[in-house]
């Protein structure tokens, strides 16, 4: 019942925002004229670093899934897993994540509280290294910009530290606590289980080294996208902006306040364009396109991918891998 009702809560906070958004247009209708400036061949270039984005993620996963399980996955059924995943979850929300869970199990004896246990720890290191390359960003170039008053780059940084410290300090209180009621052991104990994989991979200099590296040239990729985004509305902006733009496209995936953050996160970079002086329309137009783009890709991949199966009943749930099924894809690999 109160799941019911917190989504009946979620998508009326999402009409409200869209309610919003159509008002500000309407009164604000001659901003839309920037339409008119998007440049085609800005719009492929843009998928096509988003489709690059895809697997720069797939790959950090990949990494992160072997460190944490100790199995070996071939990488493009990873992929296909990955945005078949990303594919369903457009339709149904954690749908993806089951759809990985159960074919990890199944196909591959990976126990849900592995997986569950490394896509916390990519999450985790992915949103701490967004946060301190977005600050260092912020110091560098525009360390005067205040948010509620604390310096934005501190604040970032700041946020880093907490959430670098929250996941270690959980498992030495967790590793203090002892229960007796069945229910609230299992509880503890698979909570335990997912923090000791999850925090595997910090003592491995190498492993951690890589990530990172893999993570600058994610977050290049992700940048020069929203880039791309402004160029074909023909708005030229600053490093700091897109540094920002990003950090709230990571934040806006993992806090969900209406289903897919709709409306959300379209007012939340209309009010930083309008801080950074650029205008709230060119920050809610730019979410727009990259909501847009991004969906029309991914449906697109997991369609040639598999998708077209799994909902005409061609092909079982759970299986994808190459050795098993038939794909006409151009990503299929041995």
């Amino acid at each position: 019942m109160l799941r019911r009702y917190k989504k009946i809560i979620q998508w009326l906070l999402a009409a409200g925002c869209l309610i919003y958004i159509v008002a500000f247009f309407r009164k604000n209708s001659q901003e839309l004229q920037l339409l008119t400036n998007l440049n085609p061949l800005y719009l492929i270039a843009l998928a096509s670093l988003i489709f690059l984005g895809h697997l720069i993620f797939t790959y950090r996963f990949h990494m992160v899934l072997k460190k944490c399980t100790g199995k070996t996955i071939p990488f493009w059924h990873w992929f296909k897993m990955v945005i078949l995943g990303r594919f369903l979850s457009t339709i149904a929300p954690q749908a993806g994540n089951i759809y990985r869970s159960i074919t990890l199990k199944q196909n591959y004896q990976i126990p849900h509280a592995h997986y569950a246990g490394s896509l916390f720890a990519v999450t985790w290191m992915d949103a701490i290294f967004n946060f301190i390359i977005a600050g260092i960003i912020l110091l560098l170039f525009q360390p005067e910009m205040l948010l509620g008053g604390i310096r934005m780059w501190l604040l970032l940084l700041l946020l880093a530290v907490g959430l670098a410290l929250v996941p270690i300090m959980l498992k030495i209180l967790i590793g203090r606590w002892r229960f007796h009621n069945p229910r609230i052991k299992w509880l503890h104990n698979r909570l335990s289980e997912l923090l000791k994989v999850s925090l595997s991979t910090l003592g491995d200099g190498p492993f951690m080294f890589k990530f990172f590296l893999i993570g600058i040239i994610s977050f290049i990729n992700a940048v020069a996208a929203f880039y791309l985004c402004f160029g074909s509305l023909g708005i030229q902006v600053n490093l700091s902006l897109l540094a920002l733009f990003y950090v709230i496209l990571k934040l806006s995936n993992q806090i969900m306040i209406t289903p897919g953050n709709l409306g959300i996160r379209e007012i939340a970079y209309g009010l930083i364009s309008q801080h950074m002086q650029i205008g709230m329309t060119q920050g809610i137009l730019v979410s727009v396109l990259i909501r847009l783009i991004s969906t029309i890709v991914i449906i697109i991949l997991g369609f040639f991918l598999g998708g077209r199966e799994l909902f005409s009943g061609r092909r079982k749930f759970t299986q994808i891998e190459g050795d098993k099924t038939t794909s006409d894809s151009p990503f299929e690999a041995g």
